[in-house]
């Protein structure tokens, strides 16, 4: 699978999931709550999820099972939050957040 397709299929997964989480006049409405609700800024919150990720996968990679989500699906995800802190990471630096 070439590079594009795997970015084309993240964005696919990206806005799906959004429907759920999001809302449409905050894409990041999730990711601001679970952070206010924790008291750390934006990004803090999305690195944690991040963190969970990366946790999930450091398990697989010792050989735990993935029931729950894929290895690819944690990948995807990743990749995910990374363009979402670089988002709000931006936002932050023009004042809109």
């Amino acid at each position: 699978m070439a590079f594009e397709d795997i970015i084309n299929e993240m964005v696919a997964l990206h806005n799906k999931k959004r429907k759920d989480y999001g809302q449409d006049h905050d894409p990041y409405a999730n990711i601001r709550a679970g952070s206010q609700f924790i008291g750390v800024p934006d990004v803090v919150g999305c690195l944690m999820r991040m963190n969970d990720k990366m946790f999930r996968l450091s398990a697989w990679c010792h050989g735990s099972t993935m029931v729950n989500e894929s290895v690819e699906d944690s990948l995807i995800d990743l990749a995910v939050y990374a363009i979402i802190a670089l988002d709000l990471i931006r936002e932050k630096e023009n004042g809109s957040s």
